[in-house]
């Protein structure tokens, strides 16, 4: 089997199919994405409504209200490092695509090295057969060279002069062996388990160990029953998180892929096809399914989070502000719902303090990703409402935000409830400067560019800040035990 050079004759074409092929994802489902997202309850309707009249009229009628950003789509590099030279070559090079007219192109206008661009209509959808009877008229039959992907091409390959197999499963390679036993293959990219840790985003499983903060504040660390349930609570809000950062993922895909670090996100790269996506029906049943053994009044917060979660990843992330205040709710929620678990009512400081904390990172989220943006001289974060120009205002919410909630803290170590649960509270005290010292330092670190996005990440892996919790926690266990 020859790997890169065809045999045929430089003057027969070489059709290219598109989705799976030059790209590594699915433009169709890209663009039911983008349709859906712009108004999700009317817009599903009319997709079925479009379906009923055929596919090629839905994805006519899709195209005209969305707009796919060619320049961004994740392509097979070196496949088309290939279609390049052989461009170069002087073989005449045709796009011929299942894709409606619009989206194949403006592919085809990115690139410049297609001759001709063959693809569906309002009135014809070209795949399969449709397909193999367009390139038989116009290149007679073995009169071109077909590079696909799918089963829909096994057609189209078995009336080629030659066949090039790019990206394709193991099942459309095996069927392609038994129409010819000479062809060209790109292999598909193997899905690595470090790509499904990042489409899960394990590591944000970290932000959970908020539900055990109302045991620590409740002083019943040695209550094993209620560890158990917290630490069955933990896995189910980890699902039900990782379930909707993959849905934040897909309708994050422009956005991401404009970022200089979420691009490399498995969706937006490519890395994970994008019809992986139809995990999160199984992901996220299993996350209410485990939640329940836990309480029905679990189960409520988890779905209230999810909502919130929606609202944020639909509309709500655009709005300045608002998204932050947001975020600072959905950081507190883990929070009551761990206090919802051991039946146990939340102090009013402790909501407080979380608020006004996890207002400041969001903040702090958002100067990062903006101080980004400016050093590669864009203006505006693209679907956030923020623009470079923003960045000292927000600065400067942050930080007083972060302060606020020292206040808090220091107002609440001055109640009564203190004094009936410490024995020791010039000990408690000791929290403050503590406090005091690491948010000055992750608003540091963040102004000076080593803050990647995520405060609670860094959080968790930076020295400093790992050093100060635990100075921070042995303060509390001392003061609690009467040292």
């Amino acid at each position: 089997m020859e790997k890169l050079k065809l045999q045929s004759n430089i003057n027969i074409p070489l059709v290219v199919d598109l989705d799976g092929t030059l790209t590594l994802t699915d433009t169709l489902f890209e663009s039911f994405i983008l349709f859906i997202k712009k108004n999700p309850f009317l817009n599903i309707f009319l997709i079925f409504f479009w379906l009923f009249k055929g596919k090629a009229k839905l994805k006519d009628m899709i195209s005209k209200h969305v707009e796919i950003r060619s320049n961004l789509l994740p392509y097979n590099l070196a496949f088309l490092e290939w279609l390049n030279l052989q461009h170069l070559a002087g073989r005449k090079l045709v796009l011929c695509s299942a894709a409606n007219h619009k989206i194949a192109n403006q592919v085809a206008d990115h690139f410049q090295i297609f001759d001709e661009v063959h693809s569906s209509t309002s009135t014809h959808n070209l795949s399969g057969q449709n397909k193999t009877l367009l390139l038989e008229s116009l290149y007679g039959e073995y009169g071109y060279i077909y590079a696909g992907n799918s089963f829909d091409d096994l057609n189209v390959w078995k009336k080629a002069g030659e066949s090039v197999i790019v990206n394709a499963s193991l099942k459309v390679t095996n069927a392609l062996k038994k129409i010819t036993t000479s062809y060209i293959e790109f292999p598909k990219q193997k899905i690595r388990i470090r790509h499904f840790i990042k489409l899960l985003r394990l590591h944000q499983w970290a932000k959970n160990i908020l539900i055990f903060l109302p045991l620590l504040a409740a002083h019943k660390l040695y209550d094993f029953e209620n560890i158990a349930l917290l630490l069955v609570a933990f896995v189910a809000m980890g699902l039900c998180a990782s379930s909707t950062y993959m849905l934040n993922d897909i309708f994050d895909l422009e956005s991401d892929r404009l970022h200089p670090r979420k691009r490399f996100r498995p969706f937006a790269s490519g890395d994970i096809p994008i019809e992986f996506a139809l995990l999160i029906f199984f992901i996220y049943p299993a996350s209410i399914f485990i939640a329940s053994f836990v309480g029905k009044g679990f189960v409520y917060i988890l779905l209230l989070y999810t909502l919130i979660t929606l609202a944020y990843s639909f509309y709500l992330k655009s709005l300045v502000i608002i998204d932050c205040l947001v975020l600072a709710a959905l950081y507190t929620i883990r929070i009551i719902a761990g206090a919802v678990v051991i039946d146990n009512d939340i102090s009013f400081w402790l909501l407080s303090f979380s608020v006004l904390l996890f207002f400041s990172l969001s903040f702090l989220k958002r100067y990062a990703e903006i101080s980004s943006i400016k050093d590669s001289g864009k203006t505006d974060l693209h679907g956030r409402g923020y623009l470079s120009s923003d960045s000292p205002l927000i600065l400067s919410l942050g930080i007083s935000s972060g302060l606020g909630s020292i206040v808090v803290m220091m107002l609440y170590l001055n109640s009564p409830e203190i004094l009936e649960l410490y024995n020791n509270t010039i000990l408690l005290w000791c929290t403050i400067p503590v406090l005091l010292f690491w948010i000055s330092h992750i608003w540091f670190q963040t102004h000076r560019g080593n803050m990647h996005d995520d405060p609670v990440i860094f959080a968790v892996t930076d020295k400093i800040s790992i050093a100060s919790s635990l100075i921070f926690f042995t303060f509390i266990f001392l003061s609690a035990q009467g040292f």
